[in-house]
């Protein structure tokens, strides 16, 4: 955990989309390395990139700074349900429509 060390964390493994990368942010990481990924799509980091900022505005963040261990909010974490996406202001998200 990022508050056991204070030391940055980089988030790896799995990450294909960017709600991967806001998953890993958002538990602590300072920094997300693409790997895998790369062989078969080059241009993943852009579209990441892309769909991370999207991520970021669907829940009312305005940078990955502000989603930077969102996960380890006590109080955020009490007030939201299972399954149920809340922004960081705690104001519940809409579903998303197909």
């Amino acid at each position: 955990c990022y508050r056991a060390t204070g030391l940055p964390i980089v988030g790896m493994g799995g990450v294909a989309r960017g709600g991967n990368a806001l998953d890993l942010i958002a538990a602590g990481a300072s920094a997300v390395a693409l790997g895998t990924i790369l062989f078969s799509d080059p241009l993943a980091p852009s579209r990441i990139r892309a769909e991370l900022a999207a991520e970021l505005a669907l829940r009312g963040l305005r940078s990955a700074a502000e989603a930077h261990a969102i996960a380890h909010s006590a109080e955020r974490a009490a007030r939201q349900k299972p399954d149920e996406p809340l922004t960081a202001s705690g104001e519940k998200i809409p579903a998303k429509t197909p």
